[in-house]
C-alpha cells in the first residue's frame, strides 16, 4: 500500500478498505494465495457509501430498535445536537415535558445532560438518546434508578416525523428488560398525565399495572396536574 492510501477498518467484516487517490476512491483488500504460498491482496471498488461504514465503526454502546432506528447514550458533548433537537419539537413536547421550557440552547442542554451523567456515574438516573436514519429524533431516560431499594422510573419521548414505527414502545421495552433482567430491579414505574392517552397505551402494551392517581401533585403549565402511576414488577414480566 502506498503512503498516500488510507487504511479504514470495517467492524462487520474485518477486511481491511483504503481510500487510494491512485486508485481514484475507496477499495477493499481479499486474502488469496499466491503461486508462492503467500497471500496477495486483490482490489476493487466498494459498493457501500464510506460515511454509512464509519459512523458502524464509531458509534458505541448502542442497541439497534429497528434497522434504521438506534437507542444509545445521550452525553454532554451533544449538547448542541440536543438542543437543536429539543428547538424543532418544542411545541410537540412542551405539553407534556418540563424540559423542554428551558433548554433553549447549547449551554442550558449540556447542564441539563451533564446532570444525568453525573447521577448515572453514581449509577443513578441516566438519558438515552434515539436516532433514525442518523438523526435525533427522541430519547428515553430513568429519571430515578434507584439501585438500594429496586425501583426505577422511565419515560420516553419522540418527535412527530418518527411516530408510527413502535419506537417508543420498542425503547421502554429495552429499557424496562435491562432494568429488570440485567441490573436485578425489583419495580419500574411509569408516570403520566391522564390526558396523554399516547402514553398510557405504551404503558398497557408493556404489561404495566395501573395503580392510582396522584392528584394535583404537581405545578406545569399553569396548572395543577394528576398524574398516573403505572408499574411493572419482576415477577409480572413475561
Amino acid at each position: 500500500m502506498r503512503r498516500d492510501e488510507t487504511d479504514i477498518a470495517d467492524c462487520r467484516t474485518g477486511r481491511v478498505r483504503w481510500r487510494s487517490p491512485r486508485l481514484g476512491g475507496v477499495h477493499q483488500g481479499c486474502g488469496r494465495p499466491s503461486p508462492a504460498g503467500r497471500t496477495t491482496l486483490t482490489r476493487r471498488p466498494i459498493r457501500r457509501p464510506i460515511p454509512a461504514l464509519r459512523e458502524a465503526c464509531v458509534t458505541l454502546f448502542g442497541h439497534d430498535l429497528t434497522d434504521s432506528a438506534q437507542l444509545r447514550p445521550l452525553e454532554p458533548w451533544q449538547a448542541g445536537e440536543f438542543a437543536a433537537y429539543v428547538d424543532r419539537v418544542r411545541p410537540h413536547l412542551a405539553p407534556w415535558l418540563p424540559w423542554a421550557h428551558f433548554i433553549v440552547d447549547a449551554d442550558s442542554a449540556r447542564n441539563f445532560l451533564q446532570r444525568y451523567a453525573d447521577t448515572q456515574s453514581q449509577d443513578g438516573g441516566r438519558i438515552f438518546g434515539i436516532w433514525v436514519d442518523g438523526k435525533l429524533e427522541g430519547g428515553a431516560l430513568f429519571r430515578i434508578f434507584d439501585v438500594p431499594t429496586g425501583v426505577c422510573e422511565m419515560g420516553v419521548w419522540l418527535s412527530p416525523d418518527a411516530q408510527g414505527k413502535g419506537l417508543v414502545t420498542l425503547a421502554a421495552r429495552h429499557l424496562a428488560d435491562w432494568a429488570l433482567k440485567v441490573r436485578g430491579m425489583h419495580r419500574v414505574e411509569w408516570r403520566v398525565t391522564p390526558a396523554n392517552d399516547r402514553s398510557i397505551a405504551v404503558a398497557k402494551r408493556l404489561g404495566m399495572q395501573y395503580e392510582g392517581t396522584l392528584r394535583e401533585v404537581f405545578a406545569f403549565n399553569g396548572a395543577r396536574q394528576d398524574l398516573e402511576i403505572w408499574a411493572l414488577l419482576a415477577t409480572e414480566q413475561a
